[in-house]
């Protein structure tokens, strides 16, 4: 997958076991999305209990770890994030 991000949207779910990472896709001239790639992985300790992040740094490590693999793989960087 090699792309600009322009029609792809990079998206976290962070949990309490783990964080996910995915990459969707819109279809050109569709309104239709599709997942082209993710990244699973859990944390090295608890850093979240009940959904709550009390270890901020660990967690970042892990987002980051993620992003950099998802943007590795495909070839291009994220450019811009929305909360």
């Amino acid at each position: 997958m090699t792309s600009d991000f322009k029609n792809e949207v990079f998206a976290l779910d962070i949990g309490t076991r783990s964080v996910v990472g995915i990459i969707i896709n819109k279809e050109e001239n569709k309104e239709k999305y599709y997942i082209s790639d993710y990244e699973i992985v859990e944390h090295d300790d608890r850093s979240m209990y009940d959904g709550q992040i009390h270890n901020i740094d660990q967690v970042i490590k892990v987002v980051s770890k993620i992003k950099s693999k998802l943007e590795e793989r495909a070839g291009t960087a994220a450019a811009t994030a929305t909360l």
